[in-house]
């Protein structure tokens, strides 16, 4: 049975070959989601050029035999109680070296490897990652589900706030019910409302503040649908904003046109960020934009490719990546925006709808 599971094995099996990597432990959790389907909170996976073992403990022997079986993956399941290197290191014998997940990878299993398996362990960083980094049509359809439900999510809260007594959390609460009524299975991060001052936060966690009239709200959002993510962010404005805000608001959509402008196959991601920061800077708010212009989506909400000055990746068909320069002033507010969009060899697709208005 050919599955999207198999595929991304024989995907990752080919790029373990080019760096003639013959074995490849896999500590990651989303990446063991990736490549079986498992859900659960133990597992690791040891893959090699013929062989697939997969490591649990007996709470999840039940359930990672179905998510196998579904997958179909012909999977040794090995289901521990302790002493997971020494089986780790049974499966190994004979292999001259053995990659592992130096991302992720706890200090006290890789000593308790170190001791128990005699080849030589190689630290590897985003091979899966780099997989997971081109979406095929199943996921772009699910990033596309909860796009929507972020979209709709918004719009319902939006249409009931009183900005004089809705709160930031408040405001952030009643996006995420909208959203969870709707499909959503969680939230892709804890969800972001900052008015006013607090607006020049990027990361802000929402307060107790009341949002207010005549000052910037940056709305930062995201849920899930099928285990991937949306992210979106809005600024947006109750009765008439400072010409500052108005002005840092059209930067930013001039900002955000030219990334989307420059994204298509083949361009390097650095020239994604450029192209939104050469607009800012021109603008005068060069030392405002304060992060990088996006980040690739999935099954995390910030997964590679990464879209920044210091990155060395280029963009490729299938990335799904968000769009989101932004400026922010301390002591006066902030503007971000946000939109998701799928890569192609010709541009990009848009996936985010909401209106990108600043006034309400």
């Amino acid at each position: 049975m050919s599955t999207p599971e198999c595929l991304r094995l024989e995907i990752l099996r080919d790029a373990m070959a080019r760096v003639d990597l013959p074995v490849l432990l896999l500590t990651d959790l989303v990446n063991i989601q990736y490549l079986t389907g498992f859900t659960g909170t133990a597992a690791k996976i040891l893959v090699t050029d013929e062989s697939f073992f997969f490591f649990t403990d007996g709470r999840y022997e039940v359930q990672a035999a179905a998510d196998l079986d579904m997958a179909g993956l012909g999977a040794d399941l090995r289901v521990l109680s302790a002493g997971e290197e020494k089986e780790i290191a049974s499966c190994v014998a004979g292999m001259a070296r053995v990659g592992f997940e130096s991302q992720t990878i706890s200090w006290k299993l890789f000593h308790r490897l170190e001791s128990a398996i005699s080849v030589a362990l190689v630290p590897v960083e985003n091979m899966v990652e780099q997989v997971r980094a081109r979406k095929d049509e199943k996921e772009i359809a699910a990033i596309t589900a909860a796009v929507a439900l972020a979209d709709t999510g918004l719009a319902e809260a939006l249409a009931v706030v009183d900005p004089s007594l809705t709160t930031e959390s408040d405001l952030a609460l009643s996006i995420e019910w909208e959203m969870r009524v709707r499909g959503a299975t969680g939230v892709s991060f804890p969800l972001i409302v900052a008015a006013g001052a607090r607006a020049a936060l990027p990361h802000a966690s929402p307060t107790q503040a009341v949002l207010g009239r005549h000052v910037p709200v940056i709305i930062d959002i995201g849920c899930k649908r099928d285990a991937y993510c949306s992210d979106m962010t809005r600024t947006v404005c109750w009765g008439t904003p400072s010409a500052e805000t108005e002005r840092v608001h059209d930067v930013v959509v001039e900002a955000q046109n030219a990334a989307r402008a420059a994204v298509r196959a083949g361009v390097p991601c650095k020239d994604i960020d450029a192209a939104a920061r050469d607009v800012i800077t021109e603008a005068g708010y060069g030392d405002a934009f304060i992060h990088a212009t996006g980040h690739g989506i999935g099954l995390v909400v910030h997964e590679v490719p990464f879209l920044s000055g210091r990155s060395s990746e280029t963009l490729e068909a299938g990335n799904v990546i968000t769009l989101e320069p932004g400026i922010y002033l301390p002591g006066s507010g902030g503007v971000r925006i946000e939109d998701i969009v799928v890569v192609t060899e010709e541009g990009c697709e848009t996936l985010t709808q909401s209106p990108r208005d600043l006034f309400l």
